[in-house]
């Protein structure tokens, strides 16, 4: 049954996609619709991650990679649909609902009830508050990520005086820079807490705060890089394209945390 909702899930953030789409030369009836689908597709997948948690047996379920990949999706969704409530438009939409889409289609694809987590960790509640806060901290620097090269992309084209009805369609480069810092504002303090509950969680589990394995290590490098980017913006006050490239290559350091160390270490940490 999960398996089928996560392949009616996907039609449904393909149909939000698609009105969102039309939108951009049609009426705000489309753009309606979108947010419409877009809303209930999310609202689908809180349901599909109720009845994950409870084929699993515990509140948290991410037992292998495929349902990681579900909570995920959720997580930017997540994101997204608080900062989209007073700043976010439907371009931002646009790029992230295939995202969504390729995620969820991977896990209905592959989907598995195969639990390689074990649960005594799923249930233990410090594991699941270290679990959820990385989720939602790599959430919040996915978007950052979009943003800056939204931002980036629109700079490029008034530069060049050239622009259409994408670029109409979002914020300008001070609101898109706002958003970005935003959401970094949101992830910094939410990998934070993933940190000091995962050495937390060690020291039960193991006898050890630290641990020198390739994800607690580039989780922490992962925390320097978006913390030294604060300290830029709003201690040494930069602004514009300049630090706005540094955040887009910042995420580099997102994705060998939560795809390369995974793929090549295989411990607990895998999922996340």
């Amino acid at each position: 049954m999960t398996q089928a909702l996560l392949f009616v899930n996907t039609a449904i953030f393909g149909l939000a996609f698609a009105c969102l789409l039309i939108s951009w030369f049609r009426s705000s009836l489309w753009s309606r619709a979108g947010n419409y689908f877009l809303d209930l597709g999310f609202l689908l997948l809180c349901v599909i991650l109720f009845l994950e948690a409870m084929d699993v047996g515990v509140f948290l379920p991410v037992a292998n990679q495929h349902q990681a990949m579900v909570f995920f999706a959720w997580s930017v969704l997540l994101v997204f649909l608080f900062i989209r409530r007073g700043s976010a438009r439907g371009s931002f939409a646009l790029v992230l609902l295939p995202l969504v889409m390729a995620l969820l289609l991977a896990a209905a694809v592959g989907y598995s009830t195969e639990v390689k987590v074990p649960l005594k960790y799923l249930a233990d509640q410090i594991f699941a508050v270290h679990t959820i806060s990385a989720f939602l901290a790599y959430a919040a620097f996915a978007i950052s990520f979009v943003t800056s090269v939204l931002y980036l992309l629109q700079h490029r084209a008034l530069k060049s005086r050239r622009g259409g009805s994408f670029y109409r369609q979002l914020p300008n480069l001070e609101k898109l820079e706002h958003i970005a810092f935003f959401t970094i504002l949101l992830g910094v303090p939410l990998m934070t807490v993933t940190l000091i509950t995962g050495f937390i969680w060690a020291k039960g589990e193991f006898g050890h705060f630290w641990l020198w394995e390739p994800k607690i290590v580039l989780a922490t490098v992962t925390w320097l890089v978006y913390s030294a980017l604060l300290y830029i913006r709003y201690v040494r006050s930069m602004h514009g394209s300049t630090i706005m490239r540094y955040l887009l290559f910042s995420f580099s350091s997102v994705l060998v945390t939560f795809l390369g160390s995974g793929i090549f270490y295989k411990t607990a940490h895998s999922i996340h």
